[in-house]
């Protein structure tokens, strides 16, 4: 309100006067007022705009201006604008959004000094007053650790508005939050992959897409080298091998790393006969004493295979276990026994994949026995120098042959023979036997407590037969050509062996009669008859070969 007064020239008051009135800056006035008796009037002016209102009263050419003050009606304060004016900064706790809020009164007049209420949801930070400037507005600045979206809300009165501000995570302090296995124990085929899931966040655990994790593998694993976060900052890591056992996964950002290990098993769809090794051969071949072979089993790349079932043959007679089960290096010992001396082929196989290896098992010298002793010449000619002959065959217990053993012999009728033989690879060995003696000889081969005899025959020498002996037996027959002396003549051999069957010539003198030619009895011997009518002495002759003996006899 304001007052005018009119006056004269003099200034004397002047009532009933028209005052012209004007307001400025959107303040409203009645156009006119008309003074009072004393020469004023009071002009009212109201506004609905805060600030300076110059006021102007004129009469005539006179004129005077005043200026008025309206200002904003803090009973009506409200918010009148909230504004984002810095959005997406990292979720630090340090590095602010930042909102300006304007507060007016009712007519959207500028509030200085009101103090606001301001809140930020989603973990966010923010003063919980701020006080207006002179302009109305007052910057609220919002922290967070949080990444994501936070709802920043400023209240005055019954007023409020919000609006989001958005903090992102922090590349700058990026990390390997988790490394996780999510698939294990995949098949060491190169194909068939175990899975890890990582996840990158920042220092304060909000999660980063779109980051380059680097990723290495050991024990011969491949992975791809680096793989790139999704949006929930995760990444599934596929690791393949051919190597079965333990692979250490690392994942790797700025200088952050985490490892887990995933294991890779062999592939028993591809088990294979890797190696069948002979670690024990020559073995008795006694039903006990085992010849011993490592087999190792492996898939198609080598990787051991544990607890596979492998069936196992031997030829030869030997025995072995059918199936034997590999230990967990892929091995398994293979024990063959055999009663049969030689060489037995033994094989192991899985699935269409089968190897083979010889073992050899030797006949047990310590049960080596006479098994045969067989006449294999005989009647041979008792000249100390033509022998009759004899195999013997020397086996184990179990009928192999043994070479190489001593075997004793003894001859008896005074025969000669070697004290010992040695059998050769076929486990036999012949005997050679001679004598002078003619008639039965026997033989008898011993080893060990084992012993067997045969007999052989030697036989007189008819190539050296003699007049061994010429007697008179009978003498002094009258000489009437029909009562006979008598004599035996013996025919031997070089060594004094009687033979049988030998043709003598004999002749007789002084006209006596005798049979020409006589034939010796199994002893040798043979008695032959002299007669003659010629009294006297007739001088009788035998003779064989070159030999003879003659002796005198009397009529």
């Amino acid at each position: 309100t304001l007052q005018v007064k009119v006056t004269d020239a003099f200034g004397n008051a002047l009532a009933g006067q028209t005052v012209s009135v004007m307001a400025g800056n959107g303040a409203t006035t009645a156009p006119t007022v008309t003074t009072q008796p004393d020469g004023t009037v009071e002009i009212s002016v109201t506004s609905q705009t805060a600030g300076a209102s110059t006021v102007t009263a004129s009469i005539n050419n006179s004129s005077l201006s005043q200026n008025v003050t309206f200002v904003a009606d803090v009973s009506t304060a409200k918010i009148a604008d909230l504004v984002v004016i810095k959005d997406g900064s990292e979720a630090d706790g340090s590095t602010a959004n930042t909102l300006r809020a304007r507060v007016t009164d009712a007519f959207g007049n500028a509030l200085a000094g009101q103090t606001v209420s301001v809140m930020a949801g989603n973990g966010a930070t923010v003063a919980p007053t701020v006080i207006t400037e002179p302009d109305g507005t007052v910057e609220i600045s919002v922290t967070s650790q949080t990444a994501g979206i936070s709802a920043v809300t400023a209240s005055i009165n019954s007023s409020s508005q919000s609006r989001d501000v958005t903090f992102i995570a922090d590349v700058r302090t990026a990390k390997i939050a988790e490394l996780e296995v999510i698939r294990d124990n995949a098949v060491a085929d190169g194909s068939t992959a175990n899975t890890l899931q990582v996840k990158v966040t920042d220092a304060n655990g909000n999660t980063l897409a779109g980051q380059a994790v680097s990723v290495l593998a050991g024990n011969s694993a491949t992975v791809a080298s680096t793989v790139t976060t999704k949006p929930d900052g995760t990444v599934e890591i596929s690791v393949t091998s051919q190597t079965a056992g333990t692979s250490t996964v690392t994942a790797s950002i700025n200088s952050s790393s985490l490892s887990r290990n995933v294991t890779f098993v062999a592939d028993v769809s591809t088990a294979k006969i890797a190696d069948l090794v002979v670690i024990q051969d020559n073995s008795v071949a006694d039903g006990a004493m085992a010849n011993t072979l490592r087999m190792r089993v492996t898939d198609a790349f080598g990787n051991t295979l544990g607890g596979q079932t492998v069936s196992v043959t031997a030829d030869n007679s030997a025995m072995v276990a059918s199936t034997v089960i590999t230990g967990p290096d892929g091995t398994v010992e293979i024990s063959v026994t055999s009663q049969t001396a030689g060489i037995s082929i033994v094989t192991a196989s899985i699935n269409n994949s089968s190897l083979s290896r010889d073992v050899t098992f030797v006949a047990d010298v310590r049960t080596a026995k006479i098994a045969d002793l067989v006449v294999i010449k005989d009647g041979s000619e008792a000249d100390g120098s033509t022998a009759n002959t004899l195999q013997v065959r020397v086996t184990d217990a179990f009928g192999n042959a043994l070479a190489g053993q001593t075997v004793s012999v003894l001859a008896d009728n005074g025969a000669t023979v070697a004290p010992t033989v040695t059998t050769q690879p076929d486990g036999t060995v012949e005997i050679s036997v001679t004598s002078q003696t003619a008639g039965v000889s026997a033989v008898t081969a011993t080893i060990n407590s084992s012993t067997q005899s045969q007999n052989v025959t030697f036989i007189a020498d008819v190539r050296t037969a003699k007049i061994a002996d010429l007697v008179v037996i009978k003498d002094g027959s009258e000489a009437d050509g029909s009562t006979a002396n008598t004599l035996r003549a013996r025919v031997t051999d070089a060594f004094g062996n009687a033979l049988a069957g030998q043709a003598v010539s004999v002749m007789a003198g002084n006209s006596a009669t005798v049979t020409p030619t006589v034939t010796t009895q199994s002893d040798g011997t043979v008695e032959f008859s002299v007669t003659s009518q010629t009294a006297g002495t007739s001088t009788v002759t035998a003779s064989i070969n070159s030999s003879s003996l003659s002796r005198d006899v009397t009529f």
